[in-house]
C-alpha cells in the first residue's frame, strides 16, 4: 500500500485543491456531536493544507493531528497554521501508528476513498483500533453513482480535473458495500449527497456517502 504520488505531482505541486475553509459537513457534524467528545483528541487523514485542522483548533480540541502523504501539502499546512497545538505528519495511511483507544474523533474528508478497496479495508482496521470506545469516525466516500465511476480505467479517475493522462486512484461504493465496510462500527448517520448541474448542464453529477459512525 502506498500514497498515490500523483496527489503530490499533479495536485498540490500544481496549486490545486488548496482549501482555505473547513468543509461544511465536518463543521455541522462536529457541532451536532460535540457533547460526545471528552478530552477531544482528533486525527484527520488527508488533512491537505490544514483547513479542517484550524477549525478544530478554534474549538479548543486538546490534541490535533493531521496526516497527509503529500510533502507540499504538509509544508503549506505548516505555513498556514503556525500552531504548536497541531501536529502534522507526512506519511502513507498504511504506515501511521498510534495508541489503541486514543482518539475521540477521526476525520476522513474524501481521502481514504482514493485508495484501492482492498487497502481501504486495512485502513479501516487501523482506525477502529485508534478510536476510543464510543469514539466517532466522520467519513466521506465516493458513491458508485459518482460520475468518476463511469470514466475510470484501472481504478484511475479524474484525468480531466488534474489535466493528466494518469488520473488518481479512486474507489466507488454502493450502499451494500458501505454497510459492509463499516461493519465493525455502528453507523449513526448515513446520507447520500448528489449534485447535478442544470445550468450550465453537464453530465458530471457528483455523489458522495456522508457517514458518521462510532466504535
Amino acid at each position: 500500500m502506498s500514497f498515490d504520488k500523483n496527489w503530490e505531482k499533479l495536485v498540490y505541486k500544481q496549486s490545486l485543491q488548496i482549501n482555505q475553509y473547513p468543509f461544511d459537513w465536518i463543521v455541522s457534524s462536529t457541532f451536532n456531536q460535540i457533547k460526545r467528545f471528552n478530552k477531544k483528541k482528533v486525527l484527520e487523514l488527508g488533512c491537505g493544507t490544514g483547513n479542517n485542522l484550524r477549525f478544530f483548533k478554534d474549538l479548543n480540541f486538546k490534541e490535533i493531528i493531521g496526516v497527509d502523504g503529500s510533502k507540499t501539502a504538509i509544508k503549506l499546512a505548516k505555513k498556514n497554521i503556525k500552531s504548536k497545538k497541531i501536529k502534522l505528519i507526512q506519511n502513507d495511511f498504511s504506515k501511521i501508528n498510534f495508541k489503541s483507544n486514543y482518539f475521540d474523533l477521526i476525520v476522513d474528508r474524501g481521502s481514504i476513498t482514493h485508495n484501492p478497496k482492498k487497502e481501504i479495508n486495512q485502513i479501516f482496521d487501523k482506525l477502529y483500533k485508534f478510536l476510543k470506545k464510543d469514539g466517532l469516525f466522520f467519513s466521506t466516500i465516493f458513491s458508485s453513482r459518482h460520475y468518476g465511476n463511469f470514466i475510470k480505467i484501472k481504478n484511475k479517475s479524474f484525468k480531466d480535473e488534474i489535466n493528466s493522462k494518469e488520473g488518481l486512484t479512486s474507489s466507488f461504493f454502493n450502499q451494500r458495500e458501505i454497510k459492509k465496510q463499516f461493519s465493525k462500527f455502528k453507523i449513526i448517520s448515513l446520507q447520500l449527497e448528489e449534485k447535478k448541474s442544470l445550468i450550465p448542464h453537464n453530465r458530471k453529477n457528483s455523489a458522495w456517502w456522508l457517514i458518521i459512525s462510532k466504535k
